[in-house]
Formats: structure tokens, sequence, C-alpha cells
């Protein structure tokens, strides 16, 4: 499923319009590539107990996109350049409201299936809460921890407000709380 919503979001829209037959049968065979990666993967990790969690979709979407440049009827949408952050204007509002604040927390618990609507995230958090109450908390603290990061580096208040820095802390934190068992 991951890999499916990935490809359908790095998919060039403005090539093509409405069906494309190349993302469908690219995220089968990339999902199917994912999960025979998922069994390599967690083989490999059994001594050190740790999951292979989601790096097995990741390497697989990966491996897609570093192939598709090179692809001649698969069309991917434009790759932003990195750069740096510009700091050099001091007048520049970087102040957030609480309401801000919780749409990018309940969003980035939503964007780590790449949905961006707040009520998406919080469809998304109630099902992890049926599941464990103990991760939905983890969810959400991750993400409001990512929040937190984000407005403490001075990033982009509309970026905060997507959930951009929610999505990865609250995988993590999840994690930690749900596979790992502290040891002293």
């Amino acid at each position: 499923v991951l890999v499916g919503l990935a490809l359908a979001t790095f998919d060039s829209s403005e090539e093509h319009s409405g069906w494309y037959a190349p993302i469908p049968v690219s995220s089968i065979i990339f999902g199917s590539f994912s999960s025979i990666l998922f069994v390599f993967m967690g083989k490999i990790l059994v001594p050190y107990q740790s999951p292979p969690l989601t790096l097995p979709f990741n390497v697989a979407t990966l491996i897609f996109l570093a192939g598709s440049a090179h692809m001649l009827r698969v069309q991917t949408g434009p790759v932003v350049m990195p750069s740096f952050p510009d700091y050099s204007s001091s007048n520049v509002d970087m102040s957030i409201t609480a309401k801000q604040f919780f749409s990018g927390t309940i969003r980035g618990i939503g964007q780590v299936y790449l949905a961006n609507k707040i009520s998406s995230g919080l469809l998304i958090w109630a099902g992890i809460a049926v599941c464990s109450r103990i991760g939905a908390l983890a969810a959400f603290f991750g993400s409001a921890l990512g929040v937190l990061v984000a407005l403490a580096t001075g990033s982009e208040p509309s970026a905060i407000e997507q959930g951009m820095f929610g999505f990865n802390p609250s995988l993590t934190v999840t994690a930690m709380i749900m596979f790992y068992v502290p040891t002293l």
C-alpha cells in the first residue's frame, strides 16, 4: 500500500490526466518487491532483535525513483533541488497559533500514509487508538515533538502546519515505545 501511495504521489500529473497504467503496474511490482525485501531484511536483523519496519518500503520506492529517471514511458514529477533555508531576513514571522500547531501534529500522523487532510490524520490516529492507546499516544507525542523541533529550528510555518515535520518522529516514537523494551 505504501509503495503504491508513494508512486502515485511522485507521478507526473502534468504529463497525463486520469488513468495512467504504468503507476498501478509499477505499484504491484515494487509492492511485491517490498514484501520480499521485508522478509530478507527481517532475517538479516534477527541477531539484533530489530524489525525492519518501513525500511523495505523506503528501499523499494527509492529504487523505483532512481530507475524511473531513465524510463521513457514513466514520467515522474519534478524534483525540487535541495537548498539551505534562508535566514538572512530577520523580519519574517516564525510564530504559529495553537490551531496551526495541532493541525501540524494531526497532519503529521496522516502524512505517514501521505494523507494531508486533518480528517485523514484523525481517522488514522483513531485507527491506531483502536489497536493500541499507547501507540496512539506515542504517535501524537512523536508528531508534536517533530513540530516543536521544527519550530525551534526556525522552519517555515506553512510547512509545519502541513505536517511535514511530524510523520517521521511519529513513526519513530511509536516504534520505540511499541517494539523496544528499556533496559537499565
